[in-house]
């Protein structure tokens, strides 16, 4: 049972949602966002290739690269998958080692986040708030799918992201219990590249 003071969100009423309908003028398949992830000691170069984005089924991944971050100063990439913040209850995360405390630490650092969505499941409605809120949960290392580790880098945790579709800018904190703490990423959306994946991700 929750202290006095904390927060606990209400039931879900099991209303459903409609279709998400928004502006993905700045969020589409094959779009691309440049930016920079910054720790107390370090900024290391990240660029994010989105390849699926479906938010009628709320499912976006893509493959996140940050510049010269492991040991031999290799770039890293990692395919990541991203979970949709909809409603109170999925603001808490539950896993990954992450507890209500450690979300509300990180969620209220990003654009657009109020502290009333926690509170109220109806003051947030992803379908139509200027800002959507999301985790990314990296898998693999690209190409080597099957490598576990990194050298000099980590993967184990995620991130939590606030993407404001009017600006096309992403604000995002890494989260992982052996990191450094509110480790920034801060990335816009590129006009000058269009890529595309390596292969059809279904």
């Amino acid at each position: 049972m929750p202290a006095q003071g904390q927060l606990r969100p209400k039931r879900r009423s099991g209303k459903q949602h409609a279709p998400l309908e928004v502006d993905t003028a700045f969020l589409h398949p094959m779009c691309k966002y440049v930016g920079r992830q910054c720790s107390q000691r370090s900024a290391y170069g990240v660029s994010v290739n989105f390849y699926h984005v479906d938010f009628s089924q709320g499912r976006v991944c893509g493959e996140l690269t940050i510049k010269e971050l492991a040991r031999n100063c290799q770039d890293v990439t990692t395919f990541f998958d991203a979970e949709l913040v909809q409603t109170a209850d999925d603001f808490l995360t539950r896993r990954w080692g992450a507890d209500m405390d450690v979300d509300i630490a990180h969620w209220k650092r990003l654009p657009g986040f109020n502290m009333a969505y926690l509170r109220d499941e109806d003051a947030y409605d992803f379908r139509t708030n200027r800002f959507i809120f999301m985790r990314w949960k990296e898998k693999f290392v690209v190409p080597y799918w099957e490598a576990q580790e990194v050298p000099g880098a980590s993967y184990a945790g995620f991130y939590y992201i606030s993407f404001d579709r009017l600006k096309g800018a992403i604000t995002g904190y890494y989260f992982f219990r052996r990191s450094e703490r509110y480790q920034a990423l801060e990335l816009k959306y590129d006009h000058d590249h269009a890529i595309f994946p390596h292969q059809q991700l279904l």
